[in-house]
Formats: structure tokens, C-alpha cells, sequence
């Protein structure tokens, strides 16, 4: 890359903090290997988020939807 003078080249990375427990009473100390993990997305690429959460569960149960999905009721019940 050659920018102009008036130009900046910004880089960016994702990082994944520790997940946290949906209830209460559950205590997780890290590092930790869950059971299942329920992800469901609404981004274009979501596999580096598999990918990541793959090595922390046993199981990784996916329902994908398309790219900046309007989440309805009827998603919500999909996933119970």
C-alpha cells in the first residue's frame, strides 16, 4: 500500500473476551470447556466465530441466519 499524505491505513482484529453464564448460579472459572453453546448469527462471516467457540464446547449447535438479520418472535421460538 502507498497511501497519499493525506491518507491513514487503520488495521483492526477481533478479540474474544472469556463468555459469561446466561444464569446466575452457574459458575464457570476459566479456562473452562462447556458442554453446548447455542450461537445463532445474523453477520456475513461468521466462521471465525465458530471456529473460536468450537475450542471451548463440546457441542456447537449453529443456526445461521442471513446478513444483518431483523431477529422475529418466531426466530426466538426456533431456538428454544
Amino acid at each position: 500500500m502507498d497511501p497519499l499524505k493525506h491518507q491513514r491505513v487503520y488495521f483492526s482484529y477481533i478479540k474474544y473476551g472469556d463468555p459469561l453464564p446466561v444464569f446466575e448460579n452457574l459458575d464457570l472459572s476459566f479456562p473452562v470447556k462447556v458442554n453446548t453453546i447455542l450461537l445463532f448469527t445474523g453477520i456475513a462471516n461468521d466462521y471465525p466465530l465458530r471456529e473460536h467457540l468450537e475450542r471451548i464446547c463440546s457441542e456447537l449447535v449453529v443456526i445461521k441466519y442471513g446478513d444483518h438479520h431483523p431477529y422475529s418472535f418466531r426466530d426466538i421460538e426456533e431456538m428454544t
